[in-house]
């Protein structure tokens, strides 16, 4: 679950419009990057990701949502919702046990700082 070495980028794009038989309009573009990079059993990583609607409101189901243990830490899942997005984490991870492999692979101690937001379209970023 949890990468050592490496880094990932994905690139993903809506649109939607009557053009297309949809009832609703928007673009909508968001990106995510990682980067880990590990020294025996220490981890260091980094994650920032972006969202745009490109200043329209999105419909609830294409919202931007971010929050929970693997996304902004401290508060619930998907508890932070809107049409723009723009955070940044550093962390470390520290491999405490390896595990057989009927159990997984390891126990892991880990910390994260988080920065960021997710807001209306139109409105200041806000943090």
């Amino acid at each position: 679950m949890f990468a050592r070495y490496g880094s990932y980028l994905r690139i993903e794009g809506r649109i939607a419009g009557k053009y297309l038989g949809g009832d609703r309009e928007f673009k909508r573009l968001y990106a995510i990057w990682r980067w880990q990079h590990s020294f025996s059993d220490h981890t260091l990583f980094t994650v920032a990701k972006y969202g745009t609607s490109f200043n329209t409101r999105l419909p609830g189901y294409a919202q931007f949502t971010d929050g929970g243990v693997l996304g902004f830490g401290g508060v619930a899942k998907d508890q932070f919702r809107g049409d723009d997005l723009a955070i940044a984490s550093l962390g470390y991870q520290y491999r405490v046990l390896t595990l057989p492999s009927s159990l997984g692979r390891a126990v892991y101690f880990l910390t994260r700082a988080d920065y960021g937001n997710v807001w209306p379209a139109g409105d200041d970023m806000g943090v």
